[in-house]
């Protein structure tokens, strides 16, 4: 009891000092909700995967439901920090607009898709500091 008051607490502290959250797993949405917090265009937001990125870690699958419950337990303030901010992110993307967003998304994977296929892909070269001042390689 005592311990949840002063998660609590710590999760209303970061609440009024952060306008923004970013959730790992809604990143791109993040990424936009970022772009209108800061006036930004698309081009601010750009960023390009790790090679890491695109492996798939199913590691959730292999831990049993008991397992995942002990923890969460155990892990009491960060599972109430995250369910927090991914509510509040939600919240955030309701607001936006739905279907403003998934347009925003459009746009932006496509822009993202365009620029690694000119700067990567189809050139086979691997993204360097050099390869991205490459005048293809610009949005």
């Amino acid at each position: 009891p005592d311990d949840e008051k002063e998660i609590k607490k710590a999760i209303r502290y970061i609440d009024d000092e952060f306008d923004l959250v970013m959730i790992g797993k809604y990143f791109d949405e993040s990424m936009i909700l970022l772009k209108r917090l800061m006036t930004w265009d698309f081009r601010d937001i750009m960023y390009v995967r790790s090679p890491e990125d695109f492996k798939t870690h199913k590691i959730g699958t292999l831990i049993s439901e008991d397992t995942r419950q002990k923890v969460r337990i155990i892990n009491k303030a960060d599972s109430m920090l995250y369910n927090h901010f991914t509510e509040k992110l939600k919240n955030s993307i309701k607001a936006y607009g739905k279907s403003e967003l998934v347009d925003d998304l459009r746009v932006f994977n496509d822009m993202r898709n365009r620029f690694l296929s000119e700067c990567n892909m189809n050139r086979g070269i691997t993204l360097t500091s050099e390869s991205l001042g490459d005048h293809k390689c610009k949005f």
